[in-house]
């Protein structure tokens, strides 16, 4: 029998490790743009010059977006991180269900592989977590055209 404790500390913790490395790789990028922007000099081909700005400034403004995202979903693991089992699926949930599947009700981060068990990272915004959220143990879930049956919630 798994103890559902540890795996879903170990889920945690490997969601956190994502996440960090996330954030620090889109921290690396924006630094490069940054340092490209400042060593440009402006060319005799003004337009060159102007299209690749405007090209660094769309990818900044991009790896910005991505950045703000991925320290709110660290803010969301910080949120849940030692969150006590509830009697129905939130924030937080780890879920089990009669077709197999296990689920982490977290942020998106989709399938992983811990403790030789696949565990789906979900958000409660995505259409399964949407789907699973408040339900509680012996209720249905359908989708995708398959059911299943939440086994339990840890």
């Amino acid at each position: 029998m798994t103890n559902f404790a540890l795996l879903k500390k170990n889920i945690w913790t490997l969601c956190e490790q994502q996440v960090q490395q996330r954030i620090q790789t889109i921290e690396s990028v924006l630094g490069s743009i940054t340092e490209s922007r400042n060593n440009e000099t402006k060319s005799s081909v003004g337009d060159k010059y102007e299209t690749g700005r405007a090209m660094m400034q769309q990818a900044e403004d991009q790896n910005t977006r991505q950045l703000m995202q991925a320290k709110q979903d660290l803010l969301v693991l910080n949120q849940i991180k030692n969150k006590l089992p509830q009697s129905n699926i939130e924030l937080g949930s780890l879920v089990k269900t009669t077709n197999g599947n296990m689920y982490y009700m977290a942020i998106g981060i989709g399938k992983l592989m811990i403790e030789q068990q696949k565990v789906f990272v979900i958000s409660p915004d995505a259409p399964i977590g949407k789907q699973l959220m408040f339900k509680k143990v012996k209720q249905d879930v359908q989708f995708n055209h398959i059911h299943c049956t939440i086994q339990s919630i840890w």
